[in-house]
């Protein structure tokens, strides 16, 4: 009984030693891709985190670290990546945060009803986000303002249409008028090729006159 005791005891500590080495290696790691984030060391900072990040996919600190270092870098669509992965955290306490960042993208991206509904979870979740609310009322703007364009586009097209159509129907007109014009002279000119027919076969119809006996002297 006391060497299976030893034994729970030393695989007990040899547990919990593995979990203090896992814990510091990545404690560690986030400070260093914080200074270099800091120090505005983007790149560094990227690869830091982004190995964190895949070495502890379920810790939301680590990938919203990282999607701030990513959408630094330019890389938009991983930085939403990497948001989206923290907010499956339920103990990543920023998920304000983060879908206020995932707004500013879709802002960014000209995608206003993303943007919309991101900063409104924004605001539901931390309603002392002012931030957040200043952005909601920017993207709502800029929302109405795209679909305003997008109708006055739309209005624009169906006039430029409407000019083509009639530029095409007065350019076929003159067409239209020669073309009517031969087929009026057409008919005249048979008709007075009827007419001659007809004087002619009158004439044939008519007898012809014999001449007078002529008187001798």
């Amino acid at each position: 009984m006391k060497k299976i005791s030893i034994l729970l005891i030393a695989m007990f500590l040899f547990s919990a030693l593995s979990a203090i080495d896992i814990n510091f290696d990545k404690s560690y790691q986030n400070a260093k891709g914080k200074k270099q984030y800091e120090k505005k060391k983007y790149t560094e900072a990227g690869k830091t985190f982004d190995k964190n990040a895949v070495n502890h996919p379920k810790d939301g600190r680590l990938q919203y670290n990282s999607g701030n270092t990513n959408y630094k870098l330019g890389k938009v669509d991983d930085a939403l990546t990497s948001y989206q992965k923290a907010l499956t955290d339920k103990n990543f306490k920023d998920q304000s945060k983060a879908y206020q960042n995932m707004g500013n993208i879709h802002y960014n991206k000209k995608e206003y009803e993303q943007a919309l509904d991101n900063y409104k979870k924004a605001v539901i979740d931390s309603p002392k986000n002012q931030e957040a609310r200043y952005n909601y009322e920017m993207a709502k703007k800029a929302l109405i303002q795209q679909q305003q364009q997008k109708q006055k586009q739309k209005q624009d097209q169906k006039q430029d249409q409407k000019k083509e159509q009639k530029k095409e129907q007065q350019k076929s007109t003159p067409q239209t008028q020669q073309d009517q014009k031969k087929k009026d002279a057409d008919q005249l000119l048979k008709a007075l090729m009827e007419n001659e027919r007809n004087d002619m076969k009158k004439k044939q119809q008519v007898p012809a006159k014999r001449p007078k006996n002529a008187k001798y002297w």
